[in-house]
């Protein structure tokens, strides 16, 4: 396990808190960029025995961190969407969504925090995914891999994407981006 943040040396930033947990699912930094305060969390969600505790802790975190400007990406290991597959277009050939429950969880952090999933504000109804099992003969296929970010960021956002391809053969989940407006001095 574990998770990560890069900032660039050319960022005029400072760090005032941070949260973690003991596992390396998450890691969400509290920093100040230029003059606005602002948590960017770098997420790796359970993917065993269904554990949903994380995104327990992951709540408790971001109500104590308490900022109202919130970036969290990585692979959930779940969908955003919890419909059943029938309706949810980030699941394909699965007979249900990867985990109701860890589902459910992001979920409720979403609503909580007002975040929203830029890929679906760019691409309402496109059916792209990041996970694609390593056996050449699965067909099945997922979005597991996302962005949360607080609704009132989402405007900032040029552009928001999933690679093309594999970014390298041991991997099986395609790179996802988010690439904000240029901002005139």
């Amino acid at each position: 396990r574990g998770v990560g943040i890069l900032i660039s040396k050319k960022l005029n930033y400072s760090l005032l808190d941070r949260a973690e947990d003991d596992l390396g699912n998450y890691l969400v930094i509290k920093c100040k960029i230029d003059n606005t305060t602002v948590l960017i969390g770098s997420i790796y969600g359970p993917n065993i025995n269904d554990n949903s505790t994380v995104y327990d802790e992951l709540d408790t975190d971001l109500d104590r961190l308490n900022n109202n400007k919130i970036i969290l990406g990585g692979d959930w290991n779940c969908t955003v969407d919890c419909r059943n597959v029938d309706l949810n277009i980030d699941v394909l050939n699965m007979a249900s969504i990867p985990s109701k429950l860890r589902s459910e969880k992001v979920k409720h952090i979403f609503n909580k925090y007002n975040l929203k999933d830029p890929y679906r504000y760019f691409y309402p109804n496109k059916r792209d995914f990041t996970y694609v099992p390593a056996n050449l003969d699965a067909t099945n296929r997922s979005r597991l891999d996302f962005f949360g970010v607080s609704e009132s960021i989402v405007p900032k956002i040029g552009s928001c994407g999933i690679s093309n391809a594999l970014t390298n053969p041991a991997f099986d989940h395609k790179e996802i981006v988010i690439d904000f407006k240029k901002i005139r001095p």
